[in-house]
């Protein structure tokens, strides 16, 4: 026992040579996501679509741009978002939502579009937009344009209502930068 308690003794009370280095002033950051919504090198304005007549013609273009002012690849949806609907107008108002690229947005509303349908029920994401591009890089701008017509279906009650809507841009980080 007394050999048990002077080895212990020697062990516990050796010296041990130490060294220790730092690395300081270390900073971790995140990436940014951010994407804007813009017409031609200007803050978007809103719509202001009048004169719809029932089953008449299509009116637009209205251009507006998903801009990536972010540092970081996204993926988008784009849908809509009734506000104020007192008459019930939005249910009676298509919307052709027409990817664009290349070149100066085109009139007319005739082009393919990713989402044809109702107001209410405007959807469309970033794989309907621009063949070829899974992702949105930043500093890089996807166009698309609006169109709006009023529905023949649309009777009496529609005559003198408005609809209020926002036009919605949800981003998201891609999976795989």
């Amino acid at each position: 026992m007394l050999a048990g308690i002077l080895a212990f003794g020697v062990v516990g009370s050796g010296a041990w040579f130490t060294d220790q280095a730092v690395i300081a002033d270390n900073t971790v950051g995140t990436g940014m996501l951010s994407v804007d919504i813009r017409e031609e090198s200007s803050v978007a304005q809103p719509f202001q679509v009048g004169d719809l007549k029932p089953g008449g013609e299509w009116q637009g273009p209205f251009p507006f741009g998903i801009y990536n002012d972010g540092n970081m690849p996204l993926v988008y949806s784009i849908s809509s978002n009734v506000t104020d609907d007192p008459s019930g107008l939005a249910a009676f108002v298509n919307v052709r939502l027409i990817p664009y690229h290349g070149g100066p947005v085109t009139p007319g509303c005739d082009d393919e579009a990713a989402f044809e349908g109702t107001l209410p029920e405007l959807a469309a994401s970033i794989s309907d937009s621009i063949t070829g591009h899974e992702a949105l890089d930043p500093n890089i701008t996807h166009t698309w344009k609006l169109c709006f017509q009023l529905d023949d279906e649309a009777d009496a009650e529609a005559q003198g209502a408005t609809a209020t809507f926002d036009i919605v841009v949800d981003a998201k980080q891609t999976d795989a930068p």
